[in-house]
Protein backbone atom coordinates (compact mmCIF):
# COMPACT_ATOMS: atom_id res chain seq x y z
CA UNK A 1 0.00 0.00 0.00
CA UNK A 2 1.33 3.56 -1.09
CA UNK A 3 2.49 5.45 1.90
CA UNK A 4 1.09 8.82 2.71
CA UNK A 5 4.10 10.48 1.90
CA UNK A 6 4.64 8.91 -1.24
CA UNK A 7 1.23 9.76 -2.01
CA UNK A 8 1.71 13.94 -0.99
CA UNK A 9 4.66 14.00 -3.21
CA UNK A 10 2.83 12.44 -6.35
CA UNK A 11 0.03 15.11 -5.67
CA UNK A 12 1.91 17.94 -5.74
CA UNK A 13 4.08 16.47 -8.91
CA UNK A 14 0.65 16.29 -10.72
CA UNK A 15 -0.57 19.87 -9.17
CA UNK A 16 2.75 21.76 -10.93
CA UNK A 17 1.93 19.57 -13.60
CA UNK A 18 -0.92 21.41 -14.20
CA UNK A 19 0.26 25.19 -13.28
CA UNK A 20 -1.17 25.49 -9.94
CA UNK A 21 0.75 27.17 -7.57
CA UNK A 22 1.66 24.98 -4.11
CA UNK A 23 0.57 26.03 -0.49
CA UNK A 24 2.52 25.03 2.22
CA UNK A 25 0.97 24.28 5.73
CA UNK A 26 1.92 22.25 9.13
CA UNK A 27 1.63 18.49 7.46
CA UNK A 28 0.35 18.99 4.38
CA UNK A 29 0.75 20.42 0.54
CA UNK A 30 -2.90 21.14 -1.18
CA UNK A 31 -3.48 23.12 -4.72
CA UNK A 32 -4.03 26.53 -4.74
CA UNK A 33 -5.51 28.44 -7.29
CA UNK A 34 -3.34 30.84 -9.83
CA UNK A 35 -6.24 33.27 -8.85
CA UNK A 36 -4.17 36.29 -7.51
CA UNK A 37 -7.18 37.64 -5.16
CA UNK A 38 -6.11 34.35 -2.87
CA UNK A 39 -3.93 35.61 -0.09
CA UNK A 40 -1.01 32.86 -0.12
CA UNK A 41 0.24 31.80 3.41
CA UNK A 42 3.33 31.91 4.18
CA UNK A 43 6.08 29.23 3.19
CA UNK A 44 9.77 28.32 4.34
CA UNK A 45 12.18 25.54 2.42
CA UNK A 46 14.24 23.28 5.23
CA UNK A 47 14.80 26.84 7.19
CA UNK A 48 16.77 28.56 4.52
CA UNK A 49 14.31 29.74 1.88
CA UNK A 50 11.36 32.01 2.81
CA UNK A 51 8.24 33.27 1.04
CA UNK A 52 5.89 35.78 2.57
CA UNK A 53 2.32 35.25 1.24
CA UNK A 54 0.61 37.88 1.30
CA UNK A 55 3.51 40.18 -0.42
CA UNK A 56 5.13 37.16 -2.45
CA UNK A 57 8.47 38.80 -1.38
CA UNK A 58 11.20 35.92 -1.05
CA UNK A 59 14.67 35.73 1.29
CA UNK A 60 17.15 33.73 1.24
CA UNK A 61 18.59 33.43 4.91
CA UNK A 62 17.82 31.51 8.13
CA UNK A 63 14.86 31.02 9.40
CA UNK A 64 15.43 32.50 12.48
CA UNK A 65 15.86 36.02 11.01
CA UNK A 66 13.12 35.10 8.00
CA UNK A 67 9.48 33.34 9.74
CA UNK A 68 6.10 33.64 10.19
CA UNK A 69 6.14 36.14 12.76
CA UNK A 70 8.92 38.84 12.60
CA UNK A 71 11.43 38.69 9.58
CA UNK A 72 9.11 39.17 6.47
CA UNK A 73 11.41 40.06 3.71
CA UNK A 74 10.87 43.68 2.82
CA UNK A 75 12.08 43.48 -0.94
CA UNK A 76 11.13 41.49 -3.44
CA UNK A 77 14.41 39.47 -2.97
CA UNK A 78 16.23 39.65 -0.01
CA UNK A 79 19.50 37.94 0.51
CA UNK A 80 21.28 37.46 3.98
CA UNK A 81 24.52 36.94 3.09
CA UNK A 82 26.94 36.55 -0.50
CA UNK A 83 25.88 35.85 -3.41
CA UNK A 84 27.49 34.74 -6.68
CA UNK A 85 26.00 35.36 -10.43
CA UNK A 86 27.06 33.34 -13.13
CA UNK A 87 25.67 35.52 -15.77
CA UNK A 88 24.54 39.04 -16.30
CA UNK A 89 22.39 41.53 -13.88
CA UNK A 90 19.85 42.78 -16.13
CA UNK A 91 17.97 46.07 -15.01
CA UNK A 92 14.75 46.79 -16.54
CA UNK A 93 12.93 49.32 -15.90
CA UNK A 94 9.29 48.55 -17.30
CA UNK A 95 8.14 49.62 -14.04
CA UNK A 96 9.89 52.74 -13.60
CA UNK A 97 13.42 53.62 -12.85
CA UNK A 98 15.88 50.88 -12.41
CA UNK A 99 18.23 51.81 -9.64
CA UNK A 100 20.80 50.89 -6.95
CA UNK A 101 19.82 52.00 -3.31
CA UNK A 102 22.21 51.98 -0.99
CA UNK A 103 21.95 52.14 2.60
CA UNK A 104 21.95 55.97 4.30
CA UNK A 105 24.96 57.79 6.30
CA UNK A 106 26.94 54.98 5.54
CA UNK A 107 30.41 55.52 5.16
CA UNK A 108 30.57 51.64 3.10
CA UNK A 109 27.46 51.78 1.46
CA UNK A 110 28.89 49.64 -0.98
CA UNK A 111 32.06 48.64 -2.53
CA UNK A 112 33.10 46.96 -5.48
CA UNK A 113 36.73 44.65 -4.73
CA UNK A 114 38.29 41.62 -6.39
CA UNK A 115 38.25 38.07 -4.73
CA UNK A 116 42.10 38.41 -4.05
CA UNK A 117 43.47 36.40 -0.92
CA UNK A 118 43.99 40.46 -0.19
CA UNK A 119 41.56 42.23 -1.67
CA UNK A 120 41.98 45.53 -3.60
CA UNK A 121 39.00 47.97 -3.50
CA UNK A 122 38.07 49.67 -6.88
CA UNK A 123 35.55 52.20 -6.12
CA UNK A 124 33.16 52.82 -3.32
CA UNK A 125 29.84 54.35 -2.63
CA UNK A 126 29.88 56.93 0.69
CA UNK A 127 26.37 58.10 1.59
CA UNK A 128 27.78 59.59 4.96
CA UNK A 129 29.86 62.03 2.82
CA UNK A 130 27.53 61.66 0.08
CA UNK A 131 30.97 61.05 -2.50
CA UNK A 132 31.79 58.02 -5.17
CA UNK A 133 35.72 57.24 -3.87
CA UNK A 134 37.71 55.99 -6.43
CA UNK A 135 40.18 53.71 -4.93
CA UNK A 136 42.71 52.52 -7.85
CA UNK A 137 43.87 54.56 -11.04
CA UNK A 138 41.09 55.45 -13.41
CA UNK A 139 42.25 53.82 -17.07
CA UNK A 140 39.80 55.58 -20.37
CA UNK A 141 39.95 53.49 -23.19
CA UNK A 142 37.19 56.16 -24.88
CA UNK A 143 38.22 59.42 -26.43
CA UNK A 144 36.52 61.98 -24.25
CA UNK A 145 34.89 63.00 -20.69
CA UNK A 146 31.94 65.23 -21.17
CA UNK A 147 31.41 67.85 -18.76
CA UNK A 148 27.38 69.55 -18.33
CA UNK A 149 26.70 71.62 -21.04
CA UNK A 150 26.12 75.38 -21.27
CA UNK A 151 27.20 76.08 -17.13
CA UNK A 152 29.77 77.86 -16.34
CA UNK A 153 30.97 74.99 -13.70
CA UNK A 154 30.10 72.11 -16.34
CA UNK A 155 32.91 70.54 -14.94
CA UNK A 156 34.91 70.82 -11.70
CA UNK A 157 37.78 69.55 -9.89
CA UNK A 158 38.26 71.10 -6.18
CA UNK A 159 40.04 69.94 -3.19
CA UNK A 160 38.25 67.79 -0.32
CA UNK A 161 36.79 70.93 1.45
CA UNK A 162 34.64 72.03 -2.11
CA UNK A 163 37.47 74.69 -3.18
CA UNK A 164 38.01 74.38 -6.93
CA UNK A 165 41.21 73.96 -8.51
CA UNK A 166 39.90 73.42 -12.31
CA UNK A 167 36.76 74.15 -13.52
CA UNK A 168 35.72 73.75 -17.10
CA UNK A 169 33.12 76.73 -17.50
CA UNK A 170 31.30 75.24 -20.81
CA UNK A 171 28.98 78.46 -21.20
CA UNK A 172 28.00 78.74 -25.08
CA UNK A 173 30.36 80.64 -27.22
CA UNK A 174 32.49 81.37 -23.81
CA UNK A 175 34.02 78.27 -23.06
CA UNK A 176 37.44 78.02 -20.77
CA UNK A 177 39.13 76.62 -18.24
CA UNK A 178 39.45 78.18 -15.36
CA UNK A 179 42.06 77.09 -12.78
CA UNK A 180 42.75 78.42 -9.61
CA UNK A 181 45.70 77.40 -8.59
CA UNK A 182 49.43 77.39 -9.45
CA UNK A 183 50.61 75.49 -12.43
CA UNK A 184 54.02 73.91 -12.90
CA UNK A 185 54.58 72.67 -16.14
CA UNK A 186 58.02 70.55 -14.79
CA UNK A 187 58.75 69.44 -18.58
CA UNK A 188 62.23 70.79 -19.86
CA UNK A 189 61.37 71.20 -23.33
CA UNK A 190 62.81 73.97 -24.61
CA UNK A 191 61.24 76.57 -27.12
CA UNK A 192 62.54 76.29 -30.63
CA UNK A 193 65.26 73.71 -29.90
CA UNK A 194 68.47 76.35 -30.61
CA UNK A 195 66.81 78.08 -33.24
CA UNK A 196 67.47 82.09 -32.39
CA UNK A 197 64.71 83.50 -34.75
CA UNK A 198 63.84 80.50 -36.67
CA UNK A 199 59.81 79.25 -36.99
CA UNK A 200 58.77 77.65 -33.98
CA UNK A 201 56.94 73.95 -33.77
CA UNK A 202 54.68 73.26 -31.44
CA UNK A 203 57.15 71.17 -29.46
CA UNK A 204 57.47 73.62 -26.04
CA UNK A 205 56.70 72.60 -22.35
CA UNK A 206 53.37 74.53 -22.74
CA UNK A 207 51.69 75.52 -25.92
CA UNK A 208 49.27 77.90 -26.86
CA UNK A 209 47.73 78.29 -30.43
CA UNK A 210 45.75 81.62 -29.21
CA UNK A 211 46.30 84.70 -26.89
CA UNK A 212 47.89 84.03 -23.35
CA UNK A 213 46.92 87.24 -20.33
CA UNK A 214 48.47 87.22 -17.64
CA UNK A 215 47.11 89.35 -14.28
CA UNK A 216 50.03 89.26 -12.54
CA UNK A 217 53.68 88.99 -12.19
CA UNK A 218 55.45 86.77 -14.61
CA UNK A 219 58.96 85.27 -14.12
CA UNK A 220 61.20 83.35 -16.51
CA UNK A 221 64.69 82.34 -16.28
CA UNK A 222 65.28 81.48 -19.92
CA UNK A 223 65.18 83.51 -23.23
CA UNK A 224 61.89 85.13 -24.72
CA UNK A 225 61.70 85.46 -28.01
CA UNK A 226 58.41 86.26 -29.98
CA UNK A 227 58.40 85.16 -33.64
CA UNK A 228 55.40 87.79 -34.59
CA UNK A 229 57.25 90.23 -37.03
CA UNK A 230 55.22 92.93 -37.11
CA UNK A 231 56.59 96.38 -36.88
CA UNK A 232 56.05 99.55 -34.48
CA UNK A 233 52.97 101.45 -35.61
CA UNK A 234 52.09 105.06 -34.46
CA UNK A 235 48.40 106.05 -34.86
CA UNK A 236 45.79 108.39 -33.51
CA UNK A 237 48.45 111.10 -33.25
CA UNK A 238 50.43 109.38 -31.16
CA UNK A 239 48.18 108.43 -28.64
CA UNK A 240 48.13 104.63 -29.51
CA UNK A 241 51.19 102.08 -30.60
CA UNK A 242 51.40 98.61 -31.55
CA UNK A 243 53.81 96.03 -31.96
CA UNK A 244 55.30 92.48 -31.68
CA UNK A 245 55.41 93.53 -28.24
CA UNK A 246 53.05 95.91 -26.65
CA UNK A 247 53.10 96.68 -22.65
CA UNK A 248 50.72 98.80 -21.21
CA UNK A 249 53.39 99.55 -18.33
CA UNK A 250 56.90 99.98 -18.04
CA UNK A 251 60.12 98.34 -19.19
CA UNK A 252 63.19 97.81 -16.85
CA UNK A 253 66.36 95.97 -18.65
CA UNK A 254 68.85 95.06 -16.31
CA UNK A 255 71.24 94.17 -18.73
CA UNK A 256 72.37 95.57 -22.34
CA UNK A 257 69.44 95.98 -24.95
CA UNK A 258 70.06 95.85 -28.80
CA UNK A 259 67.76 97.37 -30.93
CA UNK A 260 68.63 96.56 -35.16
CA UNK A 261 66.05 99.05 -36.55
CA UNK A 262 64.42 102.20 -35.34
CA UNK A 263 63.77 103.38 -31.24
CA UNK A 264 61.11 106.32 -31.37
CA UNK A 265 60.43 107.64 -27.49
CA UNK A 266 57.41 109.86 -27.83
CA UNK A 267 56.77 111.37 -24.73
CA UNK A 268 57.50 115.27 -24.88
CA UNK A 269 58.89 115.24 -21.39
CA UNK A 270 61.37 118.14 -21.36
CA UNK A 271 64.69 117.04 -19.90
CA UNK A 272 65.60 119.15 -16.10
CA UNK A 273 68.49 118.68 -13.52
CA UNK A 274 67.96 115.44 -12.35
CA UNK A 275 67.32 113.86 -15.81
CA UNK A 276 65.09 110.99 -14.83
CA UNK A 277 62.11 112.93 -15.87
CA UNK A 278 63.10 113.64 -19.03
CA UNK A 279 61.54 111.43 -22.19
CA UNK A 280 65.02 109.99 -22.70
CA UNK A 281 67.76 109.48 -20.01
CA UNK A 282 71.11 108.49 -20.08
CA UNK A 283 72.85 108.38 -17.08
CA UNK A 284 76.39 107.58 -18.62
CA UNK A 285 77.77 108.70 -21.59
CA UNK A 286 76.47 107.60 -25.27
CA UNK A 287 77.90 107.37 -28.92
CA UNK A 288 75.99 108.66 -31.85
CA UNK A 289 77.43 107.37 -35.33
CA UNK A 290 75.39 109.18 -37.32
CA UNK A 291 74.25 113.10 -37.41
CA UNK A 292 72.32 114.42 -34.57
CA UNK A 293 69.63 116.88 -34.77
CA UNK A 294 68.02 118.55 -31.29
CA UNK A 295 64.71 120.04 -32.32
CA UNK A 296 64.08 121.11 -28.57
CA UNK A 297 64.70 124.66 -27.26
CA UNK A 298 68.34 123.01 -25.09
CA UNK A 299 70.59 120.62 -24.31
CA UNK A 300 72.24 120.47 -21.12
CA UNK A 301 75.06 118.75 -19.99
CA UNK A 302 73.88 116.44 -16.88
CA UNK A 303 76.47 117.60 -14.21
CA UNK A 304 75.27 121.67 -15.28
CA UNK A 305 78.54 122.29 -17.05
CA UNK A 306 77.69 123.38 -20.34
CA UNK A 307 74.92 123.88 -22.49
CA UNK A 308 73.43 125.13 -26.11
CA UNK A 309 70.18 126.69 -26.88
CA UNK A 310 68.31 127.52 -30.29
CA UNK A 311 65.22 129.29 -30.33
CA UNK A 312 63.34 131.45 -32.56
CA UNK A 313 61.27 134.88 -30.67
CA UNK A 314 59.73 138.01 -31.63
CA UNK A 315 61.78 140.93 -30.34
CA UNK A 316 59.71 144.71 -30.34
CA UNK A 317 61.36 147.95 -29.86
CA UNK A 318 59.39 147.92 -26.23
CA UNK A 319 62.00 148.79 -23.44
CA UNK A 320 59.03 148.58 -20.65
CA UNK A 321 57.99 145.00 -22.20
CA UNK A 322 61.27 143.45 -23.29
CA UNK A 323 61.17 139.63 -24.47
CA UNK A 324 63.33 137.08 -22.97
CA UNK A 325 65.87 135.34 -25.31
CA UNK A 326 67.19 133.07 -22.82
CA UNK A 327 66.72 131.65 -19.09
CA UNK A 328 69.72 131.00 -17.05
CA UNK A 329 68.46 129.39 -13.66
CA UNK A 330 71.16 129.11 -10.51
CA UNK A 331 71.58 127.95 -7.20
CA UNK A 332 72.20 130.46 -4.16
CA UNK A 333 76.73 131.29 -4.33
CA UNK A 334 76.33 130.29 -7.94
CA UNK A 335 77.60 131.46 -11.37
CA UNK A 336 78.33 130.94 -14.92
CA UNK A 337 79.31 133.18 -18.26
CA UNK A 338 75.86 133.25 -20.78
CA UNK A 339 76.87 134.28 -23.96
CA UNK A 340 73.92 135.27 -26.27
CA UNK A 341 73.36 135.75 -30.43
CA UNK A 342 70.56 137.07 -31.48
CA UNK A 343 70.01 137.49 -35.35
CA UNK A 344 67.04 139.23 -37.34
CA UNK A 345 66.32 141.52 -40.30
CA UNK A 346 66.49 145.30 -39.56
CA UNK A 347 63.65 148.02 -40.90
CA UNK A 348 64.57 147.63 -44.39
CA UNK A 349 65.17 144.49 -44.81
CA UNK A 350 69.13 144.69 -43.96
CA UNK A 351 70.53 142.14 -41.57
CA UNK A 352 70.57 142.93 -37.91
CA UNK A 353 73.47 140.77 -35.56
CA UNK A 354 74.23 141.03 -31.71
CA UNK A 355 77.03 138.86 -29.76
CA UNK A 356 76.77 139.51 -26.16
CA UNK A 357 78.74 138.16 -22.85
CA UNK A 358 77.36 137.85 -19.49
CA UNK A 359 79.00 136.87 -16.14
CA UNK A 360 75.42 135.87 -14.28
CA UNK A 361 76.16 135.55 -10.26
CA UNK A 362 73.83 134.26 -7.72
CA UNK A 363 74.81 136.53 -4.70
CA UNK A 364 70.72 136.56 -3.34
CA UNK A 365 70.40 140.24 -4.43
CA UNK A 366 73.34 141.65 -3.60
CA UNK A 367 76.08 143.16 -6.40
CA UNK A 368 77.63 141.84 -8.37
CA UNK A 369 73.74 139.81 -9.21
CA UNK A 370 71.97 141.47 -11.86
CA UNK A 371 69.26 143.99 -10.98
CA UNK A 372 66.72 145.84 -12.72
CA UNK A 373 66.14 148.23 -9.81
CA UNK A 374 69.19 150.24 -9.56
CA UNK A 375 70.79 152.72 -12.35
CA UNK A 376 71.86 152.12 -14.86
CA UNK A 377 70.50 148.35 -14.34
CA UNK A 378 73.36 145.48 -13.56
CA UNK A 379 73.09 143.13 -16.49
CA UNK A 380 76.47 141.62 -15.77
CA UNK A 381 77.39 142.31 -19.43
CA UNK A 382 81.22 141.70 -20.23
CA UNK A 383 81.28 142.90 -23.82
CA UNK A 384 78.87 142.90 -26.81
CA UNK A 385 79.76 143.30 -30.12
CA UNK A 386 76.95 145.21 -32.60
CA UNK A 387 76.39 144.65 -37.06
CA UNK A 388 72.84 146.67 -36.86
CA UNK A 389 71.58 147.42 -40.55
CA UNK A 390 73.83 149.71 -42.74
CA UNK A 391 76.38 151.47 -41.90
CA UNK A 392 74.42 154.56 -41.35
CA UNK A 393 71.88 152.55 -39.35
CA UNK A 394 71.77 153.74 -35.59
CA UNK A 395 70.13 150.95 -34.58
CA UNK A 396 71.17 148.33 -31.35
CA UNK A 397 70.28 145.76 -29.26
CA UNK A 398 69.98 146.55 -25.56
CA UNK A 399 69.85 143.92 -22.57
CA UNK A 400 68.77 144.05 -19.46
CA UNK A 401 69.22 140.82 -17.10
CA UNK A 402 66.20 140.16 -14.42
CA UNK A 403 66.29 137.72 -11.13
CA UNK A 404 63.25 136.29 -10.03
CA UNK A 405 62.55 136.67 -6.77
CA UNK A 406 59.24 135.98 -6.39
CA UNK A 407 60.08 133.29 -4.04
CA UNK A 408 62.84 135.18 -2.44
CA UNK A 409 65.97 136.71 -3.16
CA UNK A 410 68.33 133.97 -1.24
CA UNK A 411 66.82 130.55 -3.13
CA UNK A 412 67.91 128.99 -6.41
CA UNK A 413 65.93 131.03 -9.03
CA UNK A 414 65.67 132.23 -12.60
CA UNK A 415 68.12 135.04 -14.22
CA UNK A 416 65.96 136.16 -17.62
CA UNK A 417 68.13 137.90 -20.49
CA UNK A 418 65.74 140.22 -21.97
CA UNK A 419 66.13 142.08 -25.28
CA UNK A 420 64.63 144.80 -27.84
CA UNK A 421 65.84 146.52 -30.00
CA UNK A 422 66.44 150.79 -30.12
CA UNK A 423 68.77 153.36 -32.24
CA UNK A 424 69.76 156.55 -31.47
CA UNK A 425 66.99 159.00 -32.98
CA UNK A 426 66.24 157.60 -36.53
CA UNK A 427 63.29 155.79 -35.94
CA UNK A 428 64.38 152.73 -37.73
CA UNK A 429 64.27 150.13 -35.01
CA UNK A 430 62.26 147.53 -35.81
CA UNK A 431 58.77 147.80 -33.56
CA UNK A 432 58.17 143.79 -34.25
CA UNK A 433 60.96 141.26 -36.19
CA UNK A 434 61.45 137.47 -35.51
CA UNK A 435 64.92 136.64 -33.99
CA UNK A 436 67.13 133.91 -34.43
CA UNK A 437 68.78 132.79 -31.22
CA UNK A 438 71.49 130.88 -29.82
CA UNK A 439 72.54 130.68 -26.06
CA UNK A 440 75.27 129.21 -24.52
CA UNK A 441 76.08 128.63 -21.16
CA UNK A 442 79.18 127.35 -18.63
CA UNK A 443 79.42 126.87 -15.69
CA UNK A 444 78.25 125.81 -12.19
CA UNK A 445 74.42 125.79 -13.03
CA UNK A 446 71.28 124.29 -12.67
CA UNK A 447 69.48 124.70 -16.53
CA UNK A 448 68.88 126.78 -19.35
CA UNK A 449 66.12 127.42 -21.51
Amino acid sequence: MMSRALAMALAAVSILARGAGVDAAPGDVTATDVNTTVTRPNFSVVGRLFVHGPSGNVAVGDISTYNDTSGAPAQKLEVDGSAMVRGDVVFHNSNGESSIVVLDSNANALAVKDAGASPITYWKINSDSQRLETHAPIHILDTRIEAKDNDATGLQFTAEAGNPIVTLDTTDSAENVKVSYPINAQDATDSCATSVDGTCSALASVVTTGGLTVGKKTFMTGTLRVADTTDVSVTNSETDVDGSVRLAGGLAVEKSAAIKAKLSVLSTTDGDSSGIGAALYVKGGYHVGGDTYVGGGSMIELAGKSAKVGKSVNVTSSSSSPVTVATLRLKPGKSARLSVDVSCQWTGGAPATVAAEFSVHHNSGAAPEPSVGVTPPRTGMVRATQRVGTASDDGYFDFVVVPDDSSGAGVEKDFAVKAFTADAGSGNAPALATASVVARVTGDFVSLT
